[in-house]
């Protein structure tokens, strides 16, 4: 990250995903690495000003978001487009 730093100088830069989640109104998780698979989402929700999300990650992630009440849109794959109909 301190490399990115010194490219990247518009960007802001936080300690971690709870951080980033602070009074925000959307989510986007654009990976699968576990750090992300394993967020403590009830700790999300109580961070973040309005519940949606969309995600380019595994449908275990989907699964999880949906049962907290996010409103949740995966981007990418077909078998989730029932899960936008739902939203």
């Amino acid at each position: 990250m301190e490399n990115s730093k010194t490219i990247f100088n518009s960007v802001t830069f936080c300690k971690d995903a709870y951080e980033v989640a602070e009074g925000v109104d959307a989510l986007v998780i654009a990976t699968e690495w576990n750090e992300f698979r394993a967020l403590n989402l009830d700790r999300v929700k109580k961070l973040v000003r309005q519940r949606s999300s969309s995600t380019f990650a595994t449908s275990t992630i989907s699964t999880r978001m949906q049962s907290r009440g996010f409103a949740y849109i995966c981007v990418g794959r077909a078998e989730d487009v029932r899960v936008r109909e739902h939203v």
